[in-house]
């Protein structure tokens, strides 16, 4: 039996020829399962790779409260790939379980690409975690923003108030008369701003 095999990378033939340095009968089927082992590892330093870069994009979501979106998207992109191609070939040993399965050596490649579904699954929820703490950090802003802009609008309301109150058309209004009138309606505004203010810094509103 012959097996044809095209390759782009020397270290596909080294670590073919390791491989069949130990395996003592070697056949076109465990060079198939060589194979799947190989493309195996290979997906797992890719995903090592893209789990470093998930765990600085977490850091950064969690100290500064931002992340690189497209980075994240790029990355969710390809572990989705990476989980897709693995997907398929357990899928393809399981399915010619009838010429594999008394190899020893075909549970253990079924082994290595559970290991790989696994890392994938793993990076996966990282990459949800950044997502949800990044939308975390932008609610909380966004909260924030709005209540400082409810304290800006609600503290010069008394003024507002008062303002209105004593510019409608009567004769008899409080105060309108009196040499001390707008001294006192101003005390009376800061009294009640500065109760506003306490209150609003009892509830760490600002």
């Amino acid at each position: 039996d012959k097996f044809v095999l095209n390759h782009y990378s020397d270290e596909l033939v080294d670590f073919l020829k390791e491989k069949m340095t130990l395996q003592h009968e070697a056949n076109k089927y465990t060079v198939c399962l060589f194979l799947f082992q190989y493309i195996s590892y290979s997906y797992n330093e890719e995903l090592l790779k893209i789990e470093q870069k998930v765990d600085k994009l977490f850091e950064e979501a969690v100290n500064y409260g931002e992340t690189d979106n497209k980075e994240l998207l790029e990355l969710k992109k390809s572990v989705s790939l990476l989980k897709r191609f693995t997907t398929s070939y357990k899928f393809m040993l399981t399915y010619l379980d009838d010429e594999f399965g008394e190899l020893e050596l075909y549970d253990k490649v079924l082994l290595v690409l559970d290991n790989t579904l696994n890392l994938v699954e793993n990076i996966e929820a990282s990459i949800f975690s950044c997502i949800d703490i990044y939308n975390s950090e932008i609610s909380n802003k966004m909260n924030k923003t709005m209540q400082l802009l409810t304290v800006i609008t609600v503290l010069p309301l008394p003024l507002t108030i008062m303002a209105g109150i004593f510019g409608m058309n009567f004769k008899n209004i409080p105060l309108v008369n009196d040499e001390y009138g707008f001294i006192i309606l101003m005390v009376i505004t800061l009294v009640i701003v500065l109760l506003e203010f306490l209150y609003f810094k009892k509830k760490k509103f600002i």
